[in-house]
């Protein structure tokens, strides 16, 4: 009870808009679960809808997750991320920003109080996170038992598969090996769980779960994912919420490979969820982080240690008690291993206890991302396998799952949108080995920040660049000669920011400018060559011999046409840095006035609920026909909205032709679809009798309401009539109509080349929507499918067909 006075008491906090936005997502949530519903009742009796049910479903699944997360987060403060290329530089901002007077980031957990760096940060040696967020909070309710004070918020069970198939897509060399998906593998796969497609769902995992599944993997690796989308996701988003957690695990084991311990990973740590009701808090004693010993908080046993990950399925592991949240109560204790609460930990909540030194800690939280890993190219799962200082091999999935986790975890908060800032962290004198990070970057400026520049123009850039450790890059100047200074800044820029980002669309125009809010921050009181240092510490002037050299430095720094196209004011930025007791602190500091009131936040979220209804809305009113003038009326305004941008700017007559290139069907996956020959079942004989009927006796809305008719109509008994797409030609004339249909859906959703067109998503939405629904009228699949049967030839192989058949439909589908 307490608790939940305490859930009340933060939703009379929350402001107006906060709670608008919260029940818009939640009304969005049910209304594509009502669509979902209408959609699997009118199939069965509607082929029109039929045929465009999986797609339509695979859109308002997407809807469901989006809403879930975006709903959820429209009620949380505002989150700034930290993500360290520079991982000591991160450290040292997150704490000048959160740490109070003192310098100490300190909670209280139970009876004990806890200093983050001396008690939980990893200690050196090696030590790193086991893939854990950090957030430091000031708005956190501490737990309602003194005894489980430690709050742990956990993945929920498809996350472990998508970490895994993230390790087995990225760590292993699959250039090498022989790791295509067959459809024999398919078959098998599927084929041992049909049965139970009409058993009772099972908790867990969701069709929505197994839709955000198929999006991350067929977003990340499109090719691999090829040889499934016609088959096997389908089965699957039917049956993954159908079966128990051994036989999910099966069933998802295509998607690392086959990789039985993998499989066994994914079993044993979904076990532990379900022994947890599936809770996605849990709150742990102290020793989950520190033990006393000798009078002494140690890290022995701490789930932050990347050693216990390393006894995952091990005789070393031991277990621990936790007590489950779930609507505001605190469940009994549930006993799980260390190792497995680490590897389903996705955020440890730090509740700084005292006043931090900056004040806009207190309206936002700051999460402490772990460092990104360079991938290995292995070629078998054994060589990932490592021995501990015993001799004991360990299990060589936990090392995967550690670097999978990792990359996930950024993905993760920037889909769930957990955070609209973020603060990049780049040494300024040494380079980052890991390659990966520019696309997960401009995921998480294509959500938060806008797409293109027009969105992002004239609204406050939620990403700071922060070039760290520029004590290093100073004294490496300094060594050297004053006639290399501008070479110097301009190679410290490409080091830092260039080389790895510098072709990237939203670096060379962020707006109406290039990136530039990028601020340079050292640590003071740090021992350099060019500063003087008091008795206590303190920094008390810039060193006599180097004073004349730190001025050529700084003009030759504000002077870089490099750097003046990425760093704002780079005369004040370069004194700010060497300012005496602050290393650029303060002025870092006030990057995060302009976006911490929640309102930055909630536009993005806003805006973000406007594209959906956009999206999503037009594939739902094409079942719904006002009629008469309204009607009309309608439709010229749609007319409108699709010529306007190839009519009225001044490249809209020139990307026509582009356009009509990208909607034509990519042969490989014609012909990956002819040869492949699982079309899914063949339309009913039912279903083709009530079409050759006509109009049936009762109709149904958009909402699932039967309408009952206005007239009555005599119609005679439907005579026999034969079942359509019978034949292999048949039914790919409609897999292909089908194929080429979700193609052209997914052009505006393909964000880069609608920016590389300069043409709005909207419009093409309802360009094609029109298209597809004219198609639908034509009888396009019907002609497809006599222009297929005249070139067919019974008795012939499909090999030795496909390029015949394929030719044919692409040739009818492109002139359509």
């Amino acid at each position: 009870m307490a608790r939940q006075r305490e859930r009340e008491s933060e939703m009379t906090t929350l402001t107006t808009r906060q709670i608008q936005l919260a029940h818009a997502w939640t009304s969005v949530h049910t209304g594509a679960g009502l669509a979902l519903d209408w959609v699997a009742d009118v199939a069965e009796k509607v082929e029109e809808v039929a045929t465009k049910a999986d797609a339509l479903n695979r859109d308002l699944h997407r809807a469901r997750s989006l809403s879930r997360s975006l709903g959820r987060v429209s009620t949380t403060p505002m989150g700034i991320g930290f993500f360290g290329l520079s991982q000591a530089g991160k450290s040292y901002l997150i704490s000048a920003l959160a740490a109070d007077e003192k310098g100490q980031l300190l909670t209280r957990l139970g009876t004990q109080q806890l200093d983050f760096i001396k008690h939980v940060n990893p200690v050196g040696g090696g030590k790193e996170a086991t893939g854990l967020v950090t957030r430091f909070t000031r708005t956190a309710a501490p737990s309602l038992d003194p005894h489980f004070p430690v709050e742990l918020r956990l993945f929920r069970e498809i996350e472990i598969a998508i970490i895994l198939a993230n390790a087995w897509f990225e760590d292993f060399d699959h250039q090498r090996l022989d790791s295509q998906v067959t459809d024999a593998q398919i078959e098998a796969v599927l084929q041992r769980f049909e049965a139970q497609l009409a058993a009772a769902p099972t908790p867990g995992v969701s069709s929505d779960d197994v839709v955000l599944l198929w999006d991350y993997l067929e977003h990340h690796y499109a090719n691999a994912m090829r040889p499934l989308n016609a088959r096997y996701w389908p089965c699957v988003i039917k049956l993954a919420p159908r079966l128990s957690v051994r036989e999910r695990a099966q069933l998802f084991e295509p998607l690392w490979g086959g990789i039985g311990k993998m499989t066994e990973t994914y079993e044993q740590l979904a076990s532990a969820l379900h022994r947890l009701g599936l809770a996605e808090t849990v709150f742990t004693p102290i020793s989950a982080l520190v033990t006393e010993r000798d009078g002494q908080l140690v890290q022995s046993n701490s789930i932050i240690n990347v050693d216990i990950l390393s006894r995952l399925g091990g005789s070393a592991d031991s277990p621990i008690e936790v007590r489950p949240a779930h609507d505001g109560t605190l469940r009994p204790a549930v006993s799980v291993n260390r190792a497995e609460l680490a590897a389903l930990t996705n955020e440890l909540i730090f509740r700084l206890d005292n006043e931090p030194a900056n004040a806009i800690v207190n309206s936002v939280d700051l999460l402490d991302f772990p460092g990104y890993r360079s991938r290995q190219k292995l070629m078998s799962l054994n060589e990932a396998s490592e021995v501990d200082s015993n001799g004991t091999a360990n299990n060589p999935v936990a090392r995967l799952l550690l670097r999978g986790k990792v990359a996930y975890l950024f993905e993760r908060y920037t889909n769930e949108q957990e955070m609209n800032a973020l603060v990049m962290c780049t040494s300024t004198f040494k380079q980052s080995e890991v390659v990966s990070v520019g696309p997960v970057l401009k995921s998480w400026i294509d959500k938060t920040q806008g797409t293109n520049p027009q969105q992002r123009d004239g609204r406050a850039s939620g990403l700071i660049w922060a070039l760290t450790m520029c004590d290093g890059f100073i004294g490496g100047a300094l060594n050297g000669e004053t006639v290399q200074f501008p070479e110097g800044c301009d190679n410290m820029l490409k080091l830092t920011m260039i080389e790895r980002f510098g072709n990237e669309d939203w670096m060379k125009q962020w707006g109406s400018t290039p990136f530039k809010n990028t601020y340079l921050v050292r640590k003071p009181r740090f021992k350099t060559s060019f500063i003087e240092l008091a008795a206590d510490g303190e920094e008390r002037a810039y060193s006599d011999s180097s004073h004349t050299a730190l001025q050529a430095l700084q003009h030759a720094f504000s002077n870089s046409e490099l750097v003046k196209r990425h760093v704002a004011e780079p005369q004040e930025a370069w004194q700010a840095m060497l300012t005496l007791n602050d290393g650029g602190m303060t002025r870092f500091s006030s990057a995060f006035s302009p976006i911490a009131n929640i309102d930055f936040k909630l536009q993005r979220i806003a805006e973000q609920l406007d594209e959906l209804m956009v999206q999503l809305l037009p594939r739902l009113e094409e079942y719904y026909e006002a009629g008469g003038e309204d009607e009309r009326a309608k439709k010229k305004v749609i007319a409108n909205m699709i010529a306007r941008p190839f009519a009225t700017t001044p490249h809209g007559k020139h990307v026509l032709g582009e356009l009509l290139g990208y909607m034509a069907l990519p042969e490989q996956q014609l012909r990956d679809l002819y040869l492949n020959g699982d079309f899914g079942s063949p339309a009913s004989e039912a279903t083709a009798a009530v079409q050759a009927v006509g109009k049936p006796e009762v109709e149904y809305d958009i909402f699932g309401e039967a309408i009952a008719s206005t007239a009555t109509v005599e119609t005679p008994a439907a005579a026999a009539v034969a079942p359509q797409y019978q034949s292999h030609e048949h039914r790919f004339a409609r897999a292909a109509f089908d194929l080429w249909a979700t193609h052209l859906r997914n052009l505006s959703r393909r964000q880069h080349l609608l920016d590389l067109l300069e043409l709005p998503a909207e419009a093409i939405a309802l360009l094609v929507k029109e298209l597809v629904v004219c198609a639908e009228r034509l009888d396009l699949p019907l002609q497809l499918s006599n222009a297929l049967l005249k070139r067919a030839q019974s008795g012939v192989r499909r090999e030795n067909l496909v390029q015949r058949q394929v030719l044919t439909a692409q040739l009818l589908l492109n002139d359509f």
